[in-house]
């Protein structure tokens, strides 16, 4: 499970986001286009092709093409693989340092042997920020922060890794319970949609079907709950803090 970072090694790779919704995966290298090369993904591309030549391994110029690259390589549990892969911090900026020019992340909604966690210290309660969730099937598709944090996204507290050696494995077992929830409730629901015996129904029929529920339970959104607003919206470390050099000593 050792990682070989270098020119070549097919270990290591980086993202490349324009900004938008473009993503490429360059692997066998680490270095990332200048400014000057950095407005598409084919002025990247070409970048790699004129300066890396063979170091570079593979390139997947495309969302779903990254995605089925990773699959290949990360789902299978003979594989034994383990990937170096730098974020594509220049494409996060152009984004308005927004979710949508994040790190990405296709979560494979719909495999129930495949549970994916990312940790990042910058991943607000309401919002993504620096990862950009996407739904493996669709990866034009974003999801919302409500279907994945806690689950797939876990906002990292520097500080409380230092205190306690188990932070980690506590929210990998955290997460991974409140995800085997929820595919068992998919499963629950596509069972009892596939079971159910479809009628049409009146007003006055859906009147008494509804009576024991006078006062059903509120949905509460995302950006209210509990967790939401009771958890700082700022990142620990926001990579936007600068000193002021006057004052910097």
């Amino acid at each position: 499970m050792r990682i070989k970072v270098c020119d070549g090694a097919p270990g290591c790779g980086t993202f490349f986001r324009d900004g938008g919704d473009g993503v490429a995966l360059i692997l066998g290298t680490l270095d990332q286009p200048p400014p000057a090369r950095s407005a598409t993904v084919a002025d990247a591309l070409a970048w790699y092709k004129e300066t890396k030549g063979d170091a570079v391994t593979s390139v997947y110029a495309t969302p779903e093409a990254a995605r089925d690259a990773l699959r290949t390589r990360l789902h299978d549990p003979n594989a034994r693989t383990t990937l170096a892969l730098r974020d594509s911090f220049s494409g996060w900026e152009r984004s308005g340092a927004t979710a949508r020019g994040g790190k990405p992340l296709f979560v494979e909604v719909g495999d129930v042997r495949v549970h994916q966690i990312f940790f990042d210290d910058h991943i607000l309660p309401d919002d993504a920020h620096i990862v950009d969730a996407r739904a493996a099937e669709d990866p034009a598709r974003a999801l919302p922060i409500g279907a994945v944090l806690h689950r797939h996204l876990w906002r990292a507290e520097p500080l409380k890794s230092i205190q306690d050696p188990n932070y980690f494995i506590d929210a990998v077992d955290a997460a991974d319970r409140d995800w085997r929830a929820a595919c068992d409730r998919r499963r629950t629901l596509a069972v009892a949609l596939a079971n159910a015996d479809v009628k049409v129904f009146d007003s006055v029929q859906l009147d008494k079907i509804n009576a024991p529920f006078e006062k059903p339970p509120a949905y509460v959104p995302h950006r209210q709950t509990f967790y939401v607003q009771n958890a700082s919206p700022v990142a620990t470390f926001d990579v936007h803090d600068e000193i002021d050099d006057a004052t910097a000593g």
